[in-house]
């Protein structure tokens, strides 16, 4: 007898760090068991030294062991968030030079419920498959809405799968060449981390498949238009199979389904989704849970456990060019001159004041949606030493500013140097 012929080389993966350990072991468990022809990995958003891998049942990918253009520029000036996202389509390009055919990817906070037999046969059509967030519009006022959907982008991408092809290749690369500088959470410029670009996918690659099965990436923005049911073990939607349900923003210490909506509580869920939820939370405390969602991130820390705060990221990547050449290594070598120079005083408009450091101004444009651009107009000015003193009053609870960077704001004001200063000629 003919053999059968051979199956496509497929890879699943998952981007986490460490703190995400008890997620990421709770879904590959789920691959071993409905997708065992694929090989499971981790795409390490955090540094390696801090867990022991040995006795993971899946492979870890380092930072290291993905090509990124200028690689520690790259880490540093992207939240922990932005880069995980902006790494994606990396490390699908390493994925696919070790050989692998098909790309599937799964955010690691998705259990699987179904074999994925229906998306392999998909991909032997299809070079790139997705899923909408939402098939119908929204009845009610609740959060999301439209609106918030439209912000976010079209497709979900805590899940994509991809047949690795020329057209592929060429949209991979691509996407690489915007998540380099624009993998960035800015409503304001149209832009959503790595989810945006994703609209372009079926305009460039003509083989993109929508799947609407509805027992697909079913979470919280879509439950209005799904109803979830069990019998025994068995989970449909809509009629359907319920193939794997997206856990986004679920929190099971706070009891918070999501943070993230505000149409669900735990206690207010249809009953086979509060099912779900609580043996998924099973799941999360037989991986390790809590005990892994307390690790510290090593990316997110300057030397001495200093938080960074997102402010030095953004500042960095606006002034890339410039602070890049100045600053090479930030988070180590440099760490100790760049928190001097964010906590420089900031020139606005011509002027400074020492109560407003570079990190403290960026703070003032991007910090907490309170008003704060009304209730301290002239920043360098009148209003200087307003602001100073609220932000030594909400740097603990609102804002998390570490005391490095309170300090010559303190400083300033128990100096009484509160003058506005003229710009250098």
């Amino acid at each position: 007898m003919p053999s059968a012929p051979a199956q496509p080389k497929t890879a699943i993966f998952t981007i986490a760090a460490g703190n995400y350990l008890h997620f990421v072991r709770t879904l590959m468990e789920k691959v071993a068991v409905y997708a065992p022809q694929a090989d499971r990995w981790l795409g390490l958003c955090d540094r390696p030294e801090q867990t022991d891998w040995s006795a993971e049942t899946f492979r870890v990918m380092p930072l290291d062991d993905i090509t990124l253009p200028d690689p520690k520029a790259f880490v540093f000036k992207y939240t922990l968030l932005e880069l995980s996202t902006a790494i994606k389509p990396f490390i699908i390009e390493a994925l696919a030079r070790q050989g692998y055919e098909r790309i599937i990817y799964f955010d690691p906070d998705i259990g699987l419920y179904h074999p994925l037999d229906e998306l392999f046969s998909l991909l032997d059509h299809h070079e790139i498959v997705l899923t909408p967030h939402i098939t119908e519009g929204y009845r009610d006022d609740r959060r999301p809405g439209d609106r918030e959907i439209l912000q976010c982008g079209t497709y979900n991408l805590g899940f994509a799968a991809f047949r690795w092809t020329d057209a592929t290749a060429a949209f991979i690369r691509w996407w690489q060449t915007k998540l380099t500088d624009d993998c960035v959470v800015d409503f304001a410029r149209g832009l959503f981390v790595d989810q945006k670009w994703m609209e372009f996918a079926p305009s460039f690659v003509a083989t993109t498949h929508i799947c609407r099965h509805p027992g697909w990436n079913v979470a919280y923005w879509n439950l209005p238009s799904r109803s979830v049911l069990s019998s025994g073990d068995h989970f449909t939607v809509n009629g359907q199979p319920l193939v794997f349900y997206h856990f986004s923003g679920f929190h099971p210490e706070r009891g918070t389904f999501s943070n993230y909506q505000d149409r669900y509580t735990l206690d207010t869920l249809p009953d086979a989704v509060k099912t779900l939820a609580d043996e998924y939370t099973a799941s999360l405390k037989k991986n390790g849970y809590p005990a892994t969602a307390n690790q510290s991130c090593g990316l997110n820390e300057f030397p001495g456990r200093v938080a960074i705060p997102d402010g030095a990221r953004r500042l960095y990547r606006e002034q890339l060019a410039t602070l890049a050449k100045r600053f090479p290594d930030p988070w180590r070598t440099d760490a100790a001159a760049y928190i001097a120079y964010l906590n420089e005083p900031a020139m606005v408009n011509g002027r400074s004041s020492p109560l407003i450091t570079r990190i403290a101004y960026d703070l003032y444009l991007h910090g907490p949606d309170i008003g704060l651009t009304r209730q301290f107009p002239d920043i360098t000015g009148v209003h200087a030493e307003g602001f100073a003193r609220w932000l030594l009053d909400a740097a603990e609870d609102l804002v998390r500013l570490e005391p490095v960077f309170l300090a010559p704001i303190r400083t300033a004001l128990s100096g009484g140097d509160e003058q506005t200063q003229p710009a250098a000629s």
